[in-house]
């Protein structure tokens, strides 16, 4: 995994002069019109040939990515964008730097409450098997439609905190994910046990659920979801 948590003083004069530009402008773009070289290099001695890539919390994190070469891009499988939000949530800046990853397999959002919902919703890819989305509270029931759909191979799925939820969303989760390995529903409350039956129908190789929080579950739907296969539920609230 590389982290790329450097200090400004410890990068070539290029880069110090390039990252500092941009986090004084306004417009990253044009930061990184003018300083384009810099950031080359600075992606080229501080990403390198890495297929992991972990930008949590930067706010120049979309210029990084727009500066890796094509062919490294191709490589990578590993990206954590965790409190990037205002970052590549504003505008159409997330679908179109992912386009560049057509390997990426995990992706990591976590805590990216600005991505607005239509960026949300491009954000599946055939070639993910993770995604992780906690506390990503403007994604509807449309968004997951359409990311699921797009992301046939998933076995990985966090949707913690998504509050807006509603049975629909984990029905087409049900439908177009059925070698879902683990789903994360934590503090979705307006699920009820419409989508746990769903699940149990299914979702036969699901061996981990999160239902913290989720107050319409009723020990009756999760049992049902429980004895279907072997299943970890997290809380254990299922009935003896």
């Amino acid at each position: 995994m590389v982290h790329c948590g450097v200090q400004l003083s410890e990068l070539p004069e290029r880069a110090r002069i390039c990252l500092s530009a941009m986090l004084r402008e306004q417009s990253t773009a044009a930061a990184v019109a003018r300083c384009s070289r810099a950031m080359r290099d600075f992606v080229r001695d501080y990403v390198g040939e890495a297929t992991a890539l972990d930008l949590s919390g930067r706010r120049d994190a979309v210029a990084i990515l727009d500066a890796m070469p094509a062919d490294r891009a191709r490589n990578l499988r590993d990206l954590k964008l965790q409190f990037c939000g205002k970052a590549v949530g504003t505008g159409g800046d997330l679908p179109r730097v992912l386009a560049r990853f057509p390997s990426l397999a995990v992706l990591n959002l976590n805590g990216c409450s600005e991505v607005v919902p239509e960026s949300l919703a491009a954000v599946g890819s055939a070639a993910l098997t993770s995604l992780s989305l906690y506390w990503v509270p403007k994604l509807t029931d449309e968004c997951v439609t359409r990311i699921v759909r797009a992301s046939s191979n998933l076995r990985h799925l966090n949707l913690s905190g998504a509050k807006l939820l509603t049975n629909s969303a984990v029905a087409e989760i049900a439908r177009s994910l059925p070698d879902l390995e683990e789903l994360d529903l934590t503090k979705a409350v307006r699920l009820t046990d419409s989508s746990l039956v769903a699940l149990s129908k299914s979702c036969k190789q699901l061996t981990s659920f999160n239902s913290y929080a989720c107050p319409n579950f009723t020990d009756v739907g999760v049992t049902l979801l429980s004895r279907s296969w072997a299943l970890k539920i997290w809380p254990a609230t299922v009935l003896a």
